[in-house]
């Protein structure tokens, strides 16, 4: 598997707006290795409380099981995906996000990283805020790659393009 000195990613995603994390799906049920900053201050969460977890544990009771098929679907076969989540903080309020999920492959194809990125969605957010959040997760993924030359990703700029339909979507239910 690709190495990634999780050293150098904190330093490239600690500073961005943008909730990033990274699963192992090496590891059962998926576990976190990394969280940014914008990840704990959207959560409520300290990146020791998630690390090791399954970012599952954010829905808490609340039935996500349309959100969970389209991301279990898309894990299995590798691909990436974007869902609309209905989760809890930590101090127990509601956050409805965007998820967007990157597989990250080895040059065999084999995966071996999954890359995250939650956008909270409400009522007045803007076609602008989620480009420039879809840009910005784009952006974090080519740096992942940067960081790693064995690294690929299949389709970030498809991701972030469909990412303004999904909201669009969303903000007319």
């Amino acid at each position: 598997m690709p190495y990634l000195n999780l050293e150098q990613v904190a330093k490239r995603f600690d500073p961005l707006s943008v909730a990033l994390t990274i699963a192992d799906p090496g590891q059962t049920d998926l576990p976190l290795i990394y969280s940014n900053s914008a990840f704990s201050a959207l959560t409520g969460y300290a990146q020791h409380e998630v690390l090791n977890r399954n970012c599952r544990f954010l829905q808490g009771d609340l039935d996500n099981t349309s959100a969970r098929r389209t991301v279990r679907d898309a894990l299995a076969a590798a691909k990436p995906a974007q869902a609309t989540f209905d989760n809890l903080r930590k101090d127990g309020s509601s956050l409805t996000t965007l998820l967007y999920l990157e597989p990250l492959h080895d040059r065999a194809g084999n995966l071996v990283y999954v890359v995250g990125s939650q956008f909270e969605l409400h009522p007045k957010v803007s076609a602008a805020e989620v480009d420039r959040h879809s840009n910005q997760f784009v952006d974090g993924i080519g740096d992942l790659l940067a960081l790693n030359e064995n690294l690929r990703a299949v389709t970030q700029r498809s991701l972030a393009r469909s990412a303004l339909a999904t909201v669009k979507l969303w903000l007319e239910t």
